[in-house]
């Protein structure tokens, strides 16, 4: 491949199909991803943390033979997981659990001196590093806008904090398949936030994960709480 066939450094969806989006550098894919093309939300790391995500590009296929985006029009190409004859323990406990159902003891289990907001109770409680702990709260600080684009309404609905906790919890798990080197941290968060305590203990960033990469369970988990299971609109909680 000669200098000239190459296209500008920028950001391009991933070829492994594993990111939404990763740099290209001009020259060869780096181990930065993207949730949206832009660094905003990119986690805090170092060369260790970059490596790991080259490593998981390189092991899914995103090597510098696939160096330019898609054709414009082609379909990304992507394997369906195999599929079971009935749910595992964490698809059963994510098909029938909310956090609408642990909502009504969040604030008794919130201290006088916690933020009032329980996703940020999760990230206090986590016992992360703090610029992870920053990185989260950005995050959370998101919840609320994004709501307000699937639903306008949707502060006015009786299960109104029930719903800003499914959607970060929502977002948890969406960032822990973008990046994979940040699940331990991801993890702690899922387990110590106070309304997810209905899903399966140890579990709980994996159930997060199968249902934030699923739109038809995304809908149907967050949308009877925020006023509309519309999947298409529900599903931009992760543009």
């Amino acid at each position: 491949m000669s200098e000239s066939d190459a296209p500008a450094a920028d950001w391009y969806p991933d070829p492994s199909g594993r990111f939404q989006f990763r740099y290209w550098d001009g020259e060869a894919w780096t181990g930065h991803v993207s949730t949206d093309g832009k660094t905003d939300w990119d986690p805090p790391g170092d060369g260790d943390a970059e490596h790991a995500d080259e490593a998981a590009a390189t092991e899914s296929g995103a090597d510098d033979s696939a160096w330019a985006p898609a054709a414009e029009g082609a379909d990304a190409a992507a394997e369906a997981p195999d599929e079971g004859e009935g749910p595992t323990p964490v698809e059963q406990v994510a098909a029938d659990s909310t956090p609408a159902e642990a909502a009504a003891d969040d604030q008794a289990t919130i201290g006088e001196d916690e933020p009032g907001d329980t996703n940020l109770v999760a990230n206090r409680r986590a016992g992360i590093a703090e610029d992870v702990e920053a990185w989260l709260d950005e995050v959370a600080a998101q919840v609320a806008p994004r709501l307000s684009r699937i639903s306008p309404d949707w502060t006015a609905e009786p299960q109104a904090e029930a719903a800003r906790a499914c959607a970060y919890g929502l977002l948890v798990g969406h960032l822990a398949r973008l990046h994979p080197h940040m699940k331990p941290e991801l993890g702690q968060v899922a387990e110590a936030h106070p309304s997810f305590t209905t899903l399966q203990a140890g579990a709980r960033l994996d159930t997060l994960e199968q249902i934030a990469a699923d739109p038809e369970r995304a809908a149907a988990w967050l949308g009877p709480l925020i006023g509309t299971e519309d999947t298409d609109r529900v599903k931009t909680l992760f543009d």
